[in-house]
């Protein structure tokens, strides 16, 4: 590992300048209803597009460089990590892997749940309505409305899509000031 180069990230990660503009970045969000925790460790913030009304849990992990996009009324347990590289182990140049690095966007579509200490690899894409359980490892694509748990991840169930088309037609999110939250 070119420890040199992660020295580097983590040094800029917590110098004062990264630190301001990540605060005033999180205090914008506000305005569109999201909560993004102070403790989260968030590198490469401007790749990340948010929709509205999301809440990201405490101590969570969010690696941007390959791009994160998160739709609205999203909510997110603690200690969430998300990862949008890869270092490519196809290169011929060394061992275990080359230096140059593959990225991939995640994508978490509207209204998704996902629980405490999942995580989210290069290129995950998690439909519409989806339920992540916690602790769960996701890889490649979810479709809209499952339920899906474990390492890696498999689908258990999906949710009733006409309780979830009436209450999506309805306007029913749960917002940021709902008890309990």
């Amino acid at each position: 590992m070119d420890w040199g180069y992660s020295m580097r990230i983590f040094t800029f990660l917590k110098s004062k300048k990264y630190k301001v503009e990540l605060r005033i970045w999180r205090k914008s969000e506000l305005k569109r209803n999201n909560v993004i925790e102070k403790q989260d460790i968030i590198s490469n913030y401007r790749n990340i597009k948010l929709g509205q009304n999301i809440y990201i849990g405490p101590q969570s992990y969010i690696m941007a460089l390959g791009g994160v996009e998160i739709g609205s009324n999203v909510r997110i347990g603690p200690r969430l990590f998300i990862w949008t590289e890869n270092h490519d182990w196809h290169s011929d140049e060394f061992l275990p892997y080359g230096y140059k690095n593959i990225l991939k966007k995640v994508i978490i579509h509207d209204n998704v749940w996902i629980g405490s200490c999942a995580t989210l690899c290069p290129g995950s894409e998690i439909g519409e309505g989806a339920i992540v359980g916690m602790g769960a490892v996701v890889r490649g694509k979810i479709p809209p409305c499952a339920i899906v748990t474990g390492n890696p991840s498999q689908i258990v169930g999906y949710r009733d899509k006409s309780i979830y088309e009436e209450l999506k037609r309805d306007g029913k999110f749960i917002k940021r000031n709902m008890p309990n939250y």
